[in-house]
């Protein structure tokens, strides 16, 4: 992969002798097409003159007599003549006119053919190597996205991932393979360009590009300010519209305070300006065209006047400014133009490929909240109690969350944490696996401080079973298992079984190999659910946290999910983030956070009756009006 640039740069080599080759093709056409295969001199003459300078060519004829002509013609040019006189010995071909005419075009078609062969395969190249150091910030994005979406608490970032991922990624890489394509491609064909214009006539050459230069410059200056002025006038006139626009929003108050002729008069006065500034950008539109196309005007007569000059000197004075040489200095300028803009793009193109580069390199600098202490313990299940130890979590724009939360949680109940604000139930949850950490205090599993425990174990013990996120791209039973070899098929059975996920998946196409996700299967709520609490069952946890789905769910559904949290009750603790009310009402006790700490706590039935805030919330979540009322 290290090798496609040089490749790249080979094939640009190639591709631009082609061009320069058509172009010489086309010079010896026009050269054929001006002599028409006649020598102006006699058979006696050319071979006595031969004898002094040799061409190596024998004529027998002065008509008819394809290159040789013009060889004889470019014959003050050593290096041309002998190129010529080289191409007619070797191709019979071109030894009369029609078949030199039928060989040239076809070698012109040809030519023409393999450069856009090798410019798609240069293209290919670049696109190739963009690729590869796109997949490669790639793989880098999706390891950070591991690292830190668990810490999003508001399932903000894994969003701002899948943007970077998909948008601004696949922008960086049109970028890099615009830009790798523009240089490996137009300094090369420049280069070529001109060297071929100096070898036609190196005066003409570095006569006309000093002033065809200045234009050029000149023009794309002109550009560049027009472009400029475009855009200002646009947000120019698009603050009038606005201005214009504004009683047809205030018409409430217009026709409250009777105010409509005075309305009318500021209306006609905005519009009297907008229309005297749209014909003053209107005249400087034009003027501006006008400029540029002045610019090119001096710029044709400038090179004009220089050719033309060489051109109409005396024939033993102007040697190779023929009217082939002409066209060919001029094939070899004009063709400079469009390297020479698109080379103008890649600025451009590098400022807009580093800003989405700074983008994702910002995010993959970011460093994860968690972190594994060194020296970590191995964390055994919990057997006795969870504690929150005056906990507080501040998160950015969102402000403390936690205020000195602290609670005592015994092993093997059934607990529904619910808040006023969502972000401090779910922020308390989210720190048990260690997803996100808090600003101060302490989380305790039996009185072994979970900060001071390996990851890999706490998460083992305390698996979270989140929302709305079930299932990825991929079979039934990958989706269980997780990529974990030991566990087999029957213990994945087993598992669905017992939240009740079997039920359905046995009536998938193909079962516990049907595949989800993208081209695959898709699974209700409920469903995807159930498979998310078989997966976290499978793995026996100690603690498993259940944030129910916020989307609606079948009736059927609801009744196994009953169930199947009364099956996951024994020998384990569970700890609900609710959006049912049976879920609340079944839990053996209720802790209500508000302002960051525990605001009550109770079963369902003792808290309606003694407390105000618990009333509120139940009323806000599940009143009959509400969408939620089972």
């Amino acid at each position: 992969m290290r090798s496609l640039p040089l490749l790249a740069l080979c094939l640009s080599l190639f591709s631009a002798l082609l061009l320069c080759a058509v172009f010489f093709i086309g010079f010896l056409t026009i050269g054929l097409y001006e002599t028409r295969g006649e020598l102006g001199i006699s058979v006696a003459e050319f071979q006595r003159r031969n004898e002094i300078t040799p061409f190596e060519i024998e004529i027998t004829r002065r008509e008819n007599l394809g290159l040789a002509a013009f060889a004889w013609q470019l014959r003050e040019r050593p290096i041309w003549t002998r190129v010529v006189a080289f191409l007619y010995r070797q191709s019979p071909a071109l030894r009369t006119n029609n078949s030199a005419l039928l060989t040239l075009i076809i070698s012109i078609v040809l030519c023409g053919f393999l450069r856009a062969y090798l410019l798609i395969f240069i293209r290919r190249i670049s696109e190739r190597k963009a690729d590869e150091i796109t997949m490669k910030i790639r793989e880098s994005l999706h390891r950070q996205s591991l690292r830190l979406e668990p810490g999003d608490i508001e399932d903000r970032r894994g969003e701002e991932a899948v943007k970077l991922f998909i948008e601004d990624i696949t922008q960086l890489r049109n970028g890099i393979a615009r830009f790798l394509y523009r240089v490996v491609r137009y300094p090369v064909e420049l280069v070529f360009l001109f060297v071929l214009v100096l070898m036609v006539d190196w005066r003409l050459a570095l006569q006309a590009s000093i002033p065809l230069a200045g234009c050029w410059l000149l023009l794309k200056k002109a550009s560049l300010r027009h472009e400029e002025f475009r855009r200002k006038s646009r947000d120019d006139l698009s603050g009038r519209y606005r201005l214009l626009a504004e009683g047809l929003r205030n018409s409430r108050t217009v026709r409250g305070y009777s105010m409509e002729e005075f309305e009318h008069e500021q209306f006609r006065s905005h519009l009297g300006r907008y229309s005297e500034e749209s014909r003053k950008i209107t005249y400087k539109k034009q003027w501006a065209r006008f400029l540029s196309f002045a610019l090119v005007a001096v710029c044709f007569a400038a090179l004009t006047f220089l050719i033309g000059f060489k051109l109409l000197q005396p024939q033993d004075q102007r040697g190779t400014n023929s009217l082939a040489a002409t066209m060919l200095t001029i094939s070899c300028f004009a063709g400079m133009y469009f390297p020479l803009e698109r080379l103008m793009e890649v600025r451009e193109i590098r400022h807009s490929s580093s800003l989405f580069a700074q983008k994702i390199f910002r995010y993959l600098d970011t460093m994860p909240d968690v972190s594994q202490a060194v020296g970590a313990k191995f964390l055994q299940p919990m057997e006795k109690s969870l504690q929150f130890d005056s906990v507080v979590y501040r998160a950015g724009h969102n402000g403390t969350i936690l205020n000195g939360l602290s609670l005592d949680l015994q092993a093997g109940t059934s607990t529904a944490i619910v808040s006023i604000d969502p972000l401090e139930a779910k922020a308390a949850m989210l720190m048990l696996p260690r997803f996100i950490e808090p600003t101060s205090g302490r989380i305790l599993i039996d009185n072994e401080d979970i900060s001071w425990v390996t990851l890999e174990s706490l998460r083992a013990e305390a698996i979270f079973v989140g929302g709305n996120r079930h299932f990825f791209t991929g079979s039934v039973l990958e989706n269980i298992r997780c990529g974990d070899s030991q566990y087999s098929l029957q213990d994945a059975i087993d598992a669905a079984k017992k939240t009740h996920a079997h039920q359905f998946i046995q009536k998938l196409r193909n079962g516990y190999e049907t595949v989800l996700g993208y081209r695959g299967e898709e699974l209700n709520a409920g469903e995807a659910f159930l498979v998310g609490l078989a997966r976290a069952l499978l793995r026996n946890p100690a603690i498993l946290i259940i944030e129910e789905p916020k989307d609606e769910m079948t009736a059927n559904t609801k009744s196994l999910l009953d169930d199947a949290y009364q099956r996951l009750k024994k020998n384990r603790t569970l700890l609900f983030l609710p959006q049912r009310l049976s879920t609340v009402k079944r839990s053996d006790r209720i802790l209500l956070l508000s302002g960051g700490k525990v605001a009550a706590e109770g079963a369902h039935a003792q808290l309606v009756k003694e407390s105000n805030i618990y009333r509120h919330w139940e009323y806000v979540r599940f009143n009959e009006f509400g969408k939620e009322n089972e």
